[in-house]
C-alpha cells in the first residue's frame, strides 16, 4: 500500500478558543504536536497552516523528515473556510498517485490514538475491495436524551411517539480517511467510536475540561 498522506490543518486563529492550536497545555503540548505525532506514526504529515514561526516553534515536536510544512494564504485561514478547499490546496501542492490513502487529522481531538486511525485505514481499504467506496469518517453516538432532537419547525406537526427515536450520531472529528483520487469525498462510511476519552476542543468550557485532565493526569 502507498505510504498515506496526513493532512493536519492547523490555522493560527480561533474563534471559540483563541490560539487554541498552538496554546500550551499543562503537559507542555499544544494541540497541533499532539496531531502531528499521531500523524508521523502514520505517514507523510504536511501541517497546513497560517501560523508564524513563532506559533510553530512553541507549538511542534522536535523537526522530523516526516513533516512537512504547507503555508496556507489568508484566503484558505477563515473561520468559514471550508475544509474541502484546505485539502484540495494541500493536494495541489504535494503530488502522488491516485490510490494514495489520505488521512485528515483535526487539532481540536486531543486523545486521538494510532489505533483508531490505523483501525480507519483498514476499514477504508477493505471497503475499497468490496465496492464500498474508500471515505471514512468517525462518528459518535449522540447521548440518549438528544435522539429526538428535530429542528423547531418540526415541533408544529405531530411529534413522532418516544419509542420510536432512533440513535443519532455527530462526526467526531477524530480522523477522515479516503482516496486521492477522490479530492474530497461526498459521503463519508461510518466508523462508531466509544470507550475511548473524548474532547473535541471548540468552546472555551471545553479547553478548561482538557487543562483539568491533563493536570490530572500529570498528578497520577
Amino acid at each position: 500500500m502507498t505510504q498515506p498522506l496526513v493532512i493536519v490543518p492547523a490555522r493560527a486563529g480561533s474563534v471559540g478558543v483563541p490560539g487554541k492550536n498552538f496554546k500550551l497545555l499543562p503537559d507542555g503540548s499544544t494541540l497541533v504536536e499532539r496531531a502531528v505525532k499521531i500523524g508521523q506514526q502514520i505517514g507523510q504529515v504536511m501541517l497546513s497552516t497560517d501560523a508564524g514561526i513563532a506559533e510553530l516553534v512553541r507549538g511542534m515536536p522536535p523537526p522530523s523528515p516526516r513533516v512537512q510544512f504547507i503555508q496556507r494564504p489568508a484566503s484558505l485561514a477563515q473561520s468559514d473556510t471550508p475544509m474541502s478547499a484546505v485539502v484540495s490546496h494541500v493536494l495541489d501542492l504535494v503530488p502522488g498517485p491516485p490510490d494514495q490513502p489520505i488521512v485528515l487529522l483535526q487539532p481540536t481531538v486531543p486523545f486521538r490514538t494510532v489505533a483508531q486511525v490505523q483501525a480507519c485505514l483498514d476499514e477504508s481499504h477493505l471497503n475499497g475491495s468490496q465496492g464500498l467506496g474508500y471515505a471514512i469518517a468517525t462518528v459518535r453516538e449522540v447521548p440518549r436524551p438528544f435522539w429526538r432532537a428535530q429542528p423547531m419547525q418540526s415541533y408544529m406537526d405531530l411529534p413522532e411517539p418516544r419509542q420510536s427515536a432512533r440513535p443519532l450520531y455527530v462526526f467526531s472529528g477524530t480522523a477522515y480517511v479516503w482516496r486521492r483520487a477522490d479530492r474530497w469525498p461526498d459521503a463519508w462510511w461510518p466508523v462508531i467510536e466509544d470507550g475511548q476519552p473524548y474532547l473535541n476542543i471548540d468552546e472555551p468550557s471545553d479547553w478548561a475540561q482538557l487543562v483539568t485532565l491533563l493536570s490530572v493526569q500529570a498528578e497520577g
